[in-house]
C-alpha cells in the first residue's frame, strides 16, 4: 500500500507543479500579487488533492492507517521534491522552509485528503450497508 501511495504522491506533485505553472504563466495576470495570486493556486491544489485522494481510496473503506500513510507520504514526497527543485533552480533549499504559500498549500491539501477520506468512507459504508435493502 505504501508504494502505491508513494507513486500517487509523486504523480500528484508533478501534476500540481504543471498546473500551478500554467496558472501563473497563462491565466493569472502579472499585475496580481500576494493573496490574489495565492488563492487560485490554493483552490486548484485543494481540488486536485481531493480528486487524487478520492481516487486513491476507491478500492476499499479507508482506515486511519491508510489516511495517515497517505498524508505522511504526501508531505515527505512533496517537501523533498520542493527542496530539490528550489536547490537546482535557485541554489538554496531554505526558500522552501520560508515559503508560507507552500505551507498553506499543503495545509489545504491535507484538509482535502481528510475530506476525501470522509466522503469515500460514507459512500462505501452506504453502499455496503444498503445492499440488501429494498424500498
Amino acid at each position: 500500500m505504501w508504494l502505491r501511495f508513494f507513486l500517487i504522491s509523486l504523480a500528484r506533485w508533478v501534476v500540481d507543479i504543471v498546473l500551478v505553472g500554467f496558472l501563473l504563466r497563462l491565466v493569472i495576470p502579472d499585475t496580481w500579487s500576494g493573496l490574489a495570486t495565492a488563492v487560485p493556486i490554493w483552490v486548484v491544489s485543494f481540488l486536485l488533492a481531493f480528486a487524487i485522494a478520492e481516487w486513491a481510496f476507491r478500492r476499499h473503506i479507508p482506515t486511519k492507517h491508510d489516511i495517515a500513510l497517505l498524508i505522511v507520504l504526501w508531505l515527505v514526497v512533496g517537501y523533498a521534491l520542493d527542496i530539490l527543485l528550489a536547490y537546482f533552480l535557485i541554489g538554496s533549499a531554505l526558500v522552501v522552509a520560508k515559503s508560507t504559500d507552500r505551507h498553506m498549500t499543503y495545509l489545504f491539501e491535507i484538509g482535502a485528503i481528510l475530506l476525501a477520506a470522509y466522503v469515500t468512507r460514507r459512500r462505501k459504508l452506504k453502499e455496503t450497508l444498503g445492499e440488501g435493502m429494498e424500498m
